[in-house]
């Protein structure tokens, strides 16, 4: 607990042991496998981002002790499965407003769709105004609201200006899915 608390190589000499331990390791396992829609694979990206979260609350003082780190990190992953778990459910019902009309069966036409899904998510990107996706893609890698703010070069006048700039990016995109259902339903096959 304490070289994450100094942070540089001391956090990360720890952060590489508590990866390669056993027991974090079966944490992460058992949480992944107890949640529905997760994969073998998806188990990497919990480990990695529960660590991180972890260092971040010991970091911030959240973590008094009153546990083992294990015992704690096993909480941590729960609570990741179980939004990751929410945030699919929500976009899969998102997506089921939008029924395909008929289903791609030869393998050349999947890969043919696979290559219009790549320019069209090009398409897309081009379409978001620059300081959307850069924010966007800050929120999507765990960057708080106000280190995002001081990423930007200080765009926006406050944390509450970017925090609707944000809103209104995600309220942009979702109307443009469903002012453009053929979107939706070209990304769900």
């Amino acid at each position: 607990m304490e070289a994450i608390l100094q942070g540089g190589r001391e956090m990360e000499r720890a952060v590489n042991c508590l990866q390669q331990n056993p027991a974090i390791i079966q944490a992460v396992r058992l949480a992944v496998r107890n949640t529905n829609g997760m994969s073998a694979q998806d188990a990497d990206d919990v480990m990695w981002e529960g660590l991180w979260v972890l260092c971040k609350q010991i970091r911030e003082g959240k973590f008094g002790g009153n546990s083992s780190i294990k015992t704690f990190f096993k909480g941590i992953v729960e609570n990741l499965c179980k939004n990751q778990y929410s945030k699919r459910s929500r976009w899969l019902k998102f997506l089921d407003k939008f029924k395909p009309q008929e289903e791609v069966q030869a393998s050349a036409e999947k890969e043919m769709l696979l290559r219009e899904k790549a320019a069209l998510l090009k398409k897309l990107a081009g379409m978001i105004d620059p300081n959307c996706q850069l924010v966007l893609e800050l929120f999507s890698k765990g960057f708080f609201m106000k280190e995002i703010l001081h990423q930007t070069d200080d765009r926006f006048k406050d944390l509450e200006a970017l925090k609707n700039f944000k809103k209104n990016c995600l309220r942009k995109i979702r109307q443009y899915m469903l002012d453009n259902p053929n979107v939706a339903v070209f990304f769900k096959r």
